[in-house]
């Protein structure tokens, strides 16, 4: 048959060959698959195969080989022709079938077969699918390193010259892009020549199929990637408008909208912002209108998002993420009424004007019908200008923030209703498929397992925390700690060059329970304190705590900014929210900077340094430089306290420090550094239910007392209390209780609930009882107290009903301290927190619970032992059911839209986090908990995070000392990237031994490492 080919070829065929149009299809195909596999030869590799043409690449080869090692970096080199190596090798099977196939040719051959054996394979459509990605990458690589490097230039005309047809290395790269469309063409017009009796036309037909869905994907690879690449760029256009935005710039984010409106300021003024409205985030700038000659503008499309905002100057103000805001819900029902109203008015306005032109056809006397009709339509026109200009709250939005310091609003005007509620589906929607992305993310990448050996028999980790100084390789260090009950010792795990133990020195006597972070300090004199902070002092101690009165904001977000004016830029822009851990280390950048200026900075220069604090159970704290080199330098400080120290936290530039006695002791920076010598001291437990478990959420710290959670407002240092629905004793209720009675009953529930109710609650010992109390109460804790017609007639049959109401509703209930359990003997073991949903495990159970941070609603249960049992199922039996019979919860890791669970079985479980909303009563749709491949033989002793990038000056977050919760970011444009951020964590599992789940049966060196500690990394 190649005898046929080559009669073919060479116009000698006989007749009856070049009229048989099928045969006339496969050798085209075959003609067009070789040329198509010399071209990719000539891009990457020498062929030799023999009847196949000797073909040497000049393109790949002498790129890298080293003659030509200046021309271009090598790694350049790779992204231009990434893939082309791997399609090539898969042509050159593919070319190789069809040349077998026209050897061995008669009438019965078939071709679909090849196809389908070499189309469906997934590593051809995975090669090809990276490729379109990258071909964009790669046309823009080449792009630039030709304007950068004129000899890489003049080396590539030189080998479009030599090729015989003339073709740039942009024509050669674009053939595969262009070859999988021309396969369908050729099997279309071999399938149309094939009878359907024949033995290839239904494999045709299902090969025709595959290459279809192939060149689908690839058509919709294509389109993604210049989508991608658009949105990339208009990302980037964005950032270099906005002053003071950075690191906007990233693969999975989008441009939606931008919208100018109104937002109060600072001042009680309102003034005009522009909100820009992106896939994950939400930005709030001020603008100005820009003066003198406007630049030209940065795209060459005239009618782009970006060509639109020349004309202005933007500031940044607020960053927030998405999954931090929500749309306040409360006026939904009175904006969609009016909004109906308004629809039937322009709905009346519109068929009024049909009968105003129908009436005046009428041919008998019709003056006073047409001035009725007239003035109806007069009247419901100036009805609906009314409502379009006066009807403010149409355009008027609410969201609510979740910010460090807890719940916080902003309100916006828009301009128009329709703006409003266009942006309001925008975000809505927005925020779905944010929800929904989370389930489709990639996997954790393991990286590897990091064994620890022991230098003493019994050592096993008790806790990590990652160091918020920078090494030599301008990364953080992660500090494990190991303990025997004797000798507490600290690991430095170094993730540079690559992850390494870079030493490990025993460090006390006792066993350490807790490490914590702590920032470098930033001396603040109290008249840095802001208007809406006080002073708080020990009384018996003297010290000072600068804390802000948040309730006196009324937890609205004012962006005080330069109004929309041409006036020069000014100080006070806002942005947030970002965690009191960063914003005390930018404070400290900034205070470094300060001091080197001033000749006066004559403090220690360990205070400007970050460090970390160690806790034992011998009762020490202490605390090192993150810099120190522990096996030759000792503690800075040793804080020596009465009880075990069980943890340790840093929140608003204090350090609080929970002890077995049930106290927590709090430690506050003077101007020479940390008061060490004089804390201030809370009772918040007892020494039966100490505090063993700390967490900073919502603007509040969360403190574990055995089976309890209680609330401590870090303002006023005092466990929160309130009133509350609840029942006490009728016993405890006095039987005359008038207004301001010893139970404290308050004077004014609308005041006291929020409602707009402002009586009083008379309660004397008579039958009478304020109708509006009533309803005021069952409005507010839904206390049914009395039957419709009682409510009505204000009036209650008994005293015993009153007093019910007073025992059903009023007692000062503690909702702010609850149980997580009704099992006593269960203590809570871990907390993690994401937004505004608090995970919580118990003692010696496998079950993990979800509440809301402000409302403190249980909202759904999650058992972990399936998940565990599943990853279980190669193991040995035995150890499978001890493994379940003791399950239990060790620790627990909120990240990155993951929630970490590690087990006493040694298994790591990661689950989504569900969104949960200041609205959200229950989690109807419970996560599924999913075990990864690679765990710990014995228990998952911590689990904790640290950034892998390195840190850079444009990372730095200047935040103003009288910040807490209205954030400033300040940046150099020069500082400013705008390069795709990819910005991974590395999640570090600390526990006994190392396990790959995976597998099967009993290996020959299973056991041998069961008792050595072991570090597990996973790239998220």
């Amino acid at each position: 048959m190649l005898r046929i080919y080559d009669n073919y070829s060479n116009g000698t065929g006989t007749s009856n060959i070049l009229e048989d149009t099928r045969t006339h299809v496969v050798v085209e195909l075959y003609d067009t698959e070789r040329s198509y596999v010399d071209s990719l030869q000539i891009l990457v590799m020498t062929a030799d195969d023999g009847e196949i043409e000797v073909r040497i690449s000049k393109y790949l080869q002498p790129l890298k080989s080293p003659e030509n090692a200046g021309l271009v970096d090598g790694a350049l080199v790779d992204e231009i022709f990434y893939q082309v190596p791997a399609i090539l090798s898969h042509h050159e099977v593919f070319l190789e079938e069809l040349r077998r196939k026209l050897e061995q040719w008669d009438t019965k051959q078939t071709v679909g077969d090849v196809f389908l054996e070499v189309f469906t394979r997934q590593p051809l459509i995975e090669t090809y699918t990276s490729f379109i990605n990258n071909w964009k990458s790669a046309k823009e690589a080449i792009k630039a390193t030709c304007h950068a490097k004129p000899a890489f230039a003049r080396f590539l005309d030189a080998m479009a010259r030599e090729h015989k047809g003339k073709l740039a290395l942009d024509h050669l790269l674009i053939m595969p892009v262009q070859r999988i469309p021309r396969y369908e063409l050729l099997m279309q017009r071999l399938l149309k020549h094939t009878d359907p009796s024949h033995p290839d036309h239904q494999i045709l037909l299902d090969a025709l199929r595959e290459v279809h869905d192939l060149a689908v994907k690839i058509n919709c690879t294509e389109r993604e990637s210049l989508e991608l690449e658009q949105q990339q760029q208009t990302l980037k256009e964005i950032e270099g408008l906005i002053e003071g935005l950075i690191n906007l710039v990233t693969a999975d984010r989008s441009f939606l909208r931008h919208d100018l409106v109104t937002m109060a300021s600072g001042q009680g003024t309102k003034k005009e912002r522009v909100i820009f409205l992106f896939s994950d985030l939400l930005i709030i700038t001020s603008i100005k209108r820009r003066t003198g000659t406007i630049r030209k503008p940065s795209t060459n499309c005239p009618g782009s998002v970006t060509s639109l905002l020349e004309a202005n100057k933007y500031k940044l103000l607020m960053r927030i993420p998405l999954d931090d805001l929500e749309v306040v819900k409360a006026k939904d029902e009175n904006l969609r009424r009016m909004l109906r109203e308004m629809e039937h008015l322009a709905e009346d306005v519109a068929t009024l004007t049909q009968v105003s032109e129908l009436v005046s056809t009428l041919h008998c006397p019709h003056s006073h019908l047409e001035e009725s009709v007239r003035e109806m339509l007069s009247a419901l026109n100036k009805q609906l200008q009314d409502r379009q200009t006066s009807d403010s709250q149409l355009s008027y939005l609410e969201l609510t923030v979740n910010t460090q310091n807890g719940i916080e609003n902003i309100s916006i005007v828009f301009t128009k209703p329709e703006k409003r509620t266009i942006w309001e589906e925008s975000f809505n929607e927005a925020k779905q498929k944010l929800a929904l992305s989370t389930d489709r993310r990639p996997c954790p990448e393991f990286i590897s397992p990091l064994p620890i050996r022991k230098t003493r028999a019994g050592l096993q980790f008790t806790c990590a925390a990652p160091t918020l100084g920078l090494n030599a390789y301008n990364m953080r260090d992660v500090w494990v700690c190991n303990s025997d009950g004797y000798v507490g010792q600290v690991c430095v795990l170094s993730l540079q060059p690559e992850p390494t133990v870079v030493s490990c020195n025993g460090v006390c006597n006792a066993r350490i329970l807790c490490v914590a972070s702590i920032p470098a300090g930033v001396t603040r004199s109290p008249q840095d304190c802001a208007p809406g902070q006080v002073p708080l002092t020990n009384s018996k101690t003297g010290i000072s705590i600068s804390v802000e009165d948040t309730d006196k904001s009324g937890g609205n977000i004012q962006l005080d900014s330069s109004s929309s004016s041409e006036d020069d830029d000014d100080d006070g822009e806002s942005v947030g929210p970002v965690s009191s851990v960063m914003e005390d280390e930018q404070k400290r950048v900034r205070s470094v900077s300060d001091s080197l200026a001033s000749d006066a900075a004559s403090e220690d220069a360990d205070n400007l340094q970050p460090t970390m604090w160690l806790g034992t159970e011998d009762g020490c704290i202490h605390v090192y430089n993150c810099s120190d080199n522990i096996r030759i330098k000792k503690n800075k400080v040793k804080i020596q306290h009465g009880s075990s120290v069980h943890c340790i936290i840093y929140l608003d530039n204090r350090v609080f420090v929970s002890l077995a006695n049930g106290d927590i002791t709090v430690y506050v920076r003077d101007h020479s550094g940390w008061n060490t010598t004089d804390p201030y001291i809370v009772s918040v437990g007892t020494a039966a239910t100490p505090v063993t478990r700390m967490l900073p959420i919502a603007g509040r710290l969360w403190c574990s007392c055995h089976n309890a959670i209680k609330i401590l407002n870090t303002s006023s240092l005092q466990v929160e209390t309130r009133w509350g629905k609840g029942r006490i004793n009728a016993s405890e209720c006095p039987s005359n209780i008038s207004r301001g009675g010893t139970k404290g009953c308050p004077d004014n529930i609308g005041v006291f609930f929020g409602t707009e109710y402002s009586g009083e609650i008379i309660t004397d010992g008579s039958e009478n009882m304020n109708c509006g109390a009533v309803q005021a109460i069952e409005r507010v804790v839904g206390a049914a107290c009395a039957s419709a017609e009682e409510r009505y007639k204000g009036r209650l049959n008994s005293e015993a009903q009153q007093r019910n109401v007073l025992q059903t509703v009023f007692l000062p209930h503690d909702l702010h301290s609850f149980h997580v359990n009704v099992d006593s003997s269960r203590s809570v073991s871990c907390i993690a927190v994401s937004g505004l949903g608090v995970w919580i495990s118990l003692q010696n159970s496998a079950v993990i619970r979800l509440f809301h941070a402000t409302t403190y609603e249980c909202l759904c249960d999650s058992n972990m032992a399936p998940a565990v049992t599943k990853m279980l199922s190669s193991c040995d039996d035995i150890i499978r059911q001890h493994k379940a019979a003791c399950l239990r919860v060790t620790s627990l890791l909120a990240c990155k839209d993951l929630l970490w669970v590690g087990t006493s079985a040694g298994v790591v479980l990661t689950m989504p986090l569900p969104h949960v909303a200041p609205s959200t009563m229950k989690i109807n749709n419970i996560p599924t908990a999913t075990g990864v491949p690679h765990g710990h033989t014995g228990h998952v002793r911590f689990l904790t995070f640290v950034e892998t990038a390195p840190a850079t000056v444009s990372d730095t977050l200047m935040v103003r000392p009288n910040s807490h919760h209205r954030y400033s970011l300040k940046s150099k444009p020069e500082l400013q990237s705008s390069s795709v951020t990819n910005s991974k964590l590395l999640v570090i599992s600390g526990g006994d031994g190392y396990e790959d789940f995976r597998t099967t049966g009993v290996s020959e060196v299973a056991g041998r490492e069961d008792s050595t500690n072991h570090l597990l990394l996973w790239h998220v």
